[in-house]
């Protein structure tokens, strides 16, 4: 990410937003075959347990499967597969928090222990009150993900005006983002320029100074 936010600073034309970017550099690394087949349908109750525990009861004859539930449902599957003796085939069961939900309790997260420090006041500048009070309260996914984007761009961009870097380096990151768009670069090509290396390690040791300054500063930088 400090590369492509290095590339936004730098104001390089053409430069792709962050999924996309992240397309174009992974494109080809992951070719698993996998496959997607039907099952039956369950109408019981979906909170119930006497539904949760047959549905988990069927995946666990099949394989040994990974399980993922949203938040109340997680909860209840989790106390189904702990009650079970160890080596029952009920707790081959991995039952995991949905990413939606998985990403909303991270959001909702950071927003609790950045509290008081002046997160929201900063949000507020470019959302209207009652949206900020929403993002808080995890009600509004999209516009949490895009605020702290938004945020993240603009502290990496006062961090990278004080950053002491090189010609060479911003030359590799011009360089770097135009293979990007003519679907040339990948992860490893990155990984392996000694440049953007450079850069990135610069950009984590003045990260790890600016934590120095306080608990403050560290929340910012976390």
């Amino acid at each position: 990410m400090d590369i492509w936010i290095s590339a936004q600073w730098l104001s390089i034309c053409g430069v792709l937003e962050w999924k996309g970017f992240m397309y174009s550099i992974t494109k080809g690394m992951y070719s698993e075959n996998t496959k997607v087949f039907p099952l039956t349908f369950n109408n019981s109750p979906p909170a119930d347990y006497v539904t949760i525990y047959p549905a988990l009861q069927f995946a666990a004859d099949l394989c040994s499967p990974i399980v993922k539930f949203h938040q109340p449902l997680y909860i209840k599957g989790k106390e189904i597969v702990a009650a079970p003796p160890p080596h029952s085939p009920l707790s081959r069961c991995e039952v995991q928090l949905g990413l939606f939900h998985l990403l909303m309790s991270s959001l909702g997260f950071i927003e609790y222990i950045m509290e008081g420090s002046g997160f929201k006041e900063l949000m507020s500048t470019f959302y209207a009150p009652v949206s900020v009070d929403r993002i808080l309260q995890e009600r509004a996914f999209t516009r949490a993900v895009q605020a702290h984007l938004q945020i993240q761009t603009a502290l990496s961009k006062i961090i990278l005006e004080h950053l002491d870097t090189g010609d060479e380096e911003w030359k590799a990151i011009f360089e770097f983002m135009t293979d990007v768009l003519n679907e040339s670069a990948s992860l490893i090509s990155l990984n392996q320029n000694p440049q953007l290396v450079s850069l990135a390690k610069k950009i984590e040791n003045n990260l790890t100074q600016l934590k120095k300054n306080g608990l403050t500063a560290m929340l910012w930088v976390l």
